[in-house]
């Protein structure tokens, strides 16, 4: 929603989870059109991990933290940076998937971390915590 004149603007996207974002700010692309960047990461695959697996968050049920054999255990820790990109003027969006450059790939990345000086600006450097279970 624009702050300056309410309009609400709307997205139809595919189904994705993530929990931390990383980064959001505005530019103007090489057209002049206003974009909202969004970078987050999220489930790879959203469908497999509902569908065929359990949910990241069981590890936050009572039941598996009270079963050593359960937790941490049969749960889809396979994470993608996405960058989300929504432009304003056209009411079209793009998704792109950053390279996993990070070992095992299977692996949990989140809690991403930004210089402060930078948020809500264009970045190039992001931290994050990485588990592997």
């Amino acid at each position: 929603m624009s702050i300056a004149s309410g309009k609400v603007y709307h997205f139809e996207m595919p189904p994705m989870k993530g929990v931390h974002l990383m980064n959001n700010f505005e530019r103007y692309n090489s057209k002049g059109e206003l974009e909202i960047v969004l970078d987050l990461p999220t489930v790879t695959d959203v469908i497999a991990d509902d569908m065929n697996k359990n949910c990241m968050f069981d590890v936050l049920k009572i039941s598996y933290m009270n079963n050593p054999e359960k937790m941490y255990k049969d749960i889809s820790w396979d994470t993608t940076i996405r960058r989300f990109v929504f432009n304003l003027d056209t009411g079209r969006h793009s998704i792109f998937d950053f390279p996993q450059l990070w070992k095992p790939v299977d692996a949990l990345v989140e809690f991403p971390y930004i210089n402060p000086d930078y948020l809500g600006k264009e970045y190039c450097f992001a931290y994050f915590q990485q588990w592997q279970f």
